[in-house]
């Protein structure tokens, strides 16, 4: 669900919230997006189990330094 949101919600917010926070809300939407990917790969198949908890951590990371930035921007306007 928080994955969602974030994937979701950053083209509405880096619209209202202007350059510098563009630039912070979309590479964590990548980061995001690819960690998740990266932990369903990890998950399917075997040769890539050994990087899971690699995928995880970032994607661990990518998700609550994208909800700062996203309360960071609503806290500005």
């Amino acid at each position: 669900m928080t994955t969602t949101l974030a994937l979701t919600a950053t083209p509405l917010l880096a619209t209202s919230a202007g350059a510098p926070w563009a630039g912070v809300l979309a590479p964590l939407r990548g980061l995001a997006a690819a960690s998740l990917a990266a932990l369903a790969a990890c998950l399917v198949l075997r040769p890539l189990r050994a990087w899971f908890g690699l995928a995880e951590r970032i994607f661990l990371i990518a998700i609550p330094l994208w909800f700062l930035a996203a309360s960071l921007v609503l806290a500005a306007r």
